[in-house]
């Protein structure tokens, strides 16, 4: 591998945890952390 794949693929692997980090913020205190889980907590509480 050169140094320049590596590089890419480190941005990626970055770039996929914030995202996950993002989807995980905003289901709030959801443990599977998916966008479906946070609609069925609230559903839920209703």
């Amino acid at each position: 591998m050169n140094i320049a794949d590596i590089v890419v693929l480190s941005i990626i692997v970055v770039a996929i945890v914030f995202a996950v980090r993002r989807i995980i913020k905003k289901g709030g205190s959801c443990d599977c952390g998916s966008t479906s889980c946070p609609h069925s907590n609230n559903y839920n509480k209703q």
